[in-house]
């Protein structure tokens, strides 16, 4: 039904951006990849100052392992509006980390943590995704025992639509040193019926 009345709303005026990317949304919640894809691609065409297209690309591309399409679109999300991309730079971090580049990581992480405490960081989040943001950039910097409160109090305030993504926690795993207190931060999620267990 969703998809529907997006395409009834482009038939009716084709050239409005945010409506190629909500159906964007919609194919990408369904996992419907190639036409998430070409809904954004169409809805950067029509304004490439737009910048959630970017970040929603460069999610899928992270969820397919394609780390170097990934980043260049978390990059163009960011250069359009680095103050309100905490997602982006969180996960600007974990390719970084995943790819063996823990110093680029932990670069990438202190931009993240001084989003959070910015009042346009978290903008776009909810509280709970903007408190597991923090969690994993305060994991990753060391700071296990601030990052598993942030990731206690996120469990603790979320909401019915609020989701927390297992690609991030996949690659961190996976990474060549993963951040010390991952598996109980893992396990936590686990418990609280957040994250699938096992991990895809």
């Amino acid at each position: 039904e969703a998809i529907a009345a997006y395409q009834r709303a482009i038939e009716l005026d084709p050239k409005l951006a945010y409506r190629h990317n909500g159906l964007g949304n919609v194919y990408q919640a369904q996992s419907r990849y190639e036409e998430a894809i070409a809904a954004y691609q169409r809805a950067i065409e029509l304004d490439p100052k737009l910048s959630w297209p970017y970040n929603n690309l460069a999610d899928i591309y992270l969820i397919r392992s394609e780390f170097d399409l990934a980043a260049q679109y978390y990059r163009q999300r960011i250069d359009l509006e680095a103050e309100t991309a905490l997602n982006a730079h969180i996960n600007m971090g974990i390719i970084a980390r995943h790819q063996g580049d823990n110093l680029g990581a932990a670069d990438w992480f202190q931009k993240a943590l001084a989003l959070c405490d910015s009042p346009r960081g978290s903008a776009y989040l909810s509280k709970a995704g903007a408190l597991e943001n923090q969690a994993i950039a305060l994991l990753c910097l060391g700071r296990r025992a601030e990052a598993l409160a942030a990731l206690r109090e996120a469990i603790a305030v979320k909401l019915p639509g609020d989701i927390f993504k297992p690609i991030r926690y996949t690659l961190l795993r996976t990474a060549p040193h993963p951040p010390e207190g991952l598996e109980e931060m893992i396990a936590l999620l686990q418990a609280a019926k957040v994250l699938p267990d096992p991990l895809p």
